[in-house]
């Protein structure tokens, strides 16, 4: 027999070629007709087809068996005819017995593959790296915000900058300090000017200074301690804040590299300046809070300075801040509350490279120098009491009271024509080099508008002179001006 069987009876499989059913004995009636032709389906005696149509997969097996013969009766099953369709119904239970070994098979390979890897990794102690997704993957997924301690952040100036060692910058100051030099000018103090301040040598005939000391002047000098020089304007930055000072005479100083280095946030300052209550250079430090900063300087708005916290004397203005090389790196600029701005390095020397433009003229009517008068006194109290009174009443525009030192003598000339001889004028460097009750040895240095001093063509004058002194009142007054030597005065 070509297939198997399957026992009405007993539902049991039996191989092909068996008589019976080899688990209860059960076998079917023989047919009285045999087939005559293979390829049919043999007839029963009624003539009635006996199988109403062939196996085909997925139909139930319907065939009718006559009744049970009687057990170990040797009549073989009655094989159906072959008729070249599906597979009976043993086939079909065969191939589904395949295919749900073969689903098994697929189930237990992807337990293998997902689930016992996982329950794997759960258990494992060590966590295995997992690759970087592609670009794509990264793209297209959402990223996660940063938190408020992250690093990055949208604000130019680091909320927490890490600060820069500090260089040591006094072992510069006897190196530098002849380099520097004090500068005073005369003009329009509403310009937005202090008239005063320090400034640096790039070469013995030009000097650096900052708009906040110069916007409003009319006539500069500069000082290095022991002479004074005129000096005029060779070229202005007016948005950075510089002027280029020409200096009338050269001047024996140290003279400053510049480093074109722009000073960033955190970074420590360092700068030599003659503050307004001594004449020698003087070591101040800061360090660089922010960027970007703007300053308002009467009518001109500078731009790009580097901004401080520190609070310095108006002589700070245009002195050089210091690379850890001892090189100019940058200049003190000071907005309207004397706090400490720096001028960048690379701005200086564009400037210094192309020098161009002027300070505005001002027009001053009543031209004036720095607000305050600094004398080296002699230590003879009423004389130097009668000094300060008098060259400070000079300065300031108050000439009644300078008037009121000289003696009934000299008085007799008019106070008109005594104010209208010292008008423009600012006198600086005034040391009382020795003094008696009867007179005393001064000089000073003194700056005044062109036709306005000793000779119509000068801006500058520096005097040595012998006062003679008289007592009216119980004080001393002048009464006689001589030169100590020489002429009384001479061109700065």
């Amino acid at each position: 027999m070509p297939e198997y069987l399957i026992c009405p009876q007993c539902r049991a499989a039996n191989p092909p070629g068996s008589q019976f059913c080899a688990q209860c004995g059960w076998a079917p009636t023989p047919d009285p007709q045999p087939a005559e032709h293979q390829g049919q389906n043999p007839q029963p005696a009624s003539g009635q087809p006996e199988f109403q149509a062939p196996y085909a997969y997925g139909q139930s097996y319907n065939q009718p068996y006559p009744e049970q013969a009687p057990a170990g009766q040797p009549t073989p099953y009655r094989q159906p005819v072959s008729t070249g369709q599906q597979p009976p119904r043993r086939d079909r239970r065969l191939t589904l017995m395949i295919l749900a070994g073969a689903l098994a098979v697929v189930v237990i390979a992807a337990l293998a593959v997902v689930i016992i890897p996982r329950v794997a990794n759960q258990a494992s102690p060590a966590p295995q790296p997992v690759p970087a997704p592609p670009p794509s993957a990264q793209s297209s997924a959402p990223q996660p915000s940063p938190s408020r301690s992250a690093t990055a952040s949208t604000s130019p100036t680091p909320a927490s900058p890490t600060p820069s060692r500090t260089p040591d910058y006094g072992r510069f100051g006897a190196q530098v300090s002849s380099g520097i030099l004090e500068i005073v000018g005369s003009g329009c103090l509403s310009g937005g000017g202090s008239m005063v301040g320090s400034a640096f040598l790039i070469n013995n005939r030009t000097a650096v200074a900052a708009l906040s000391s110069l916007a409003g002047a009319d006539v500069i000098a500069v000082s290095n301690g022991s002479d004074t020089f005129a000096a005029s304007v060779a070229g202005t930055d007016l948005v950075d804040g510089l002027v280029i000072l020409k200096l009338d005479h050269p001047v024996s100083g140290h003279v400053f590299p510049v480093d074109a280095v722009s000073p960033a946030v955190g970074d420590p300052v360092g700068s030599y300046g003659i503050d307004t209550s001594t004449t020698k250079p003087a070591l101040v430090k800061a360090r660089v809070q922010g960027t970007g900063a703007a300053v308002k300087l009467g009518s001109y708005e500078v731009k790009g300075l580097a901004s401080t916290t520190a609070v310095v004397d108006n002589g700070i203005s245009g002195a050089p801040t210091l690379a850890a090389n001892g090189h100019a790196n940058g200049m003190v600029l000071l907005d309207s509350r004397g706090r400490m701005m720096i001028v960048s390095g690379k701005a200086i020397k564009e400037a210094v490279a192309h020098p161009s433009g002027s300070l505005p003229a001002t027009h001053c009517k009543d031209q004036r120098g720095p607000s305050s008068t600094t004398i080296s006194v002699s230590g003879t109290k009423p004389v130097d009491d009668m000094f300060v009174s008098y060259f400070t009443g000079i300065n300031s525009g108050d000439y009644r009271s300078a008037f009121g030192q000289l003696s009934s003598q000299l008085q007799a000339t008019g106070y008109s024509n005594y104010a209208k001889g010292w008008a423009t004028s600012y006198d600086f460097n005034i040391k009382v080099r020795k003094a008696t009750g009867s007179g005393a040895h001064v000089t000073f240095d003194s700056i005044f508008a062109k036709g306005k001093g000793p000779s119509p063509s000068l801006t500058c004058a520096r005097w040595d002179i012998d006062y003679t002194f008289t007592h009216e009142g119980g004080k001393p007054v002048i009464n006689k001006a001589e030169p100590h030597s020489g002429s009384i005065w001479k061109k700065c």
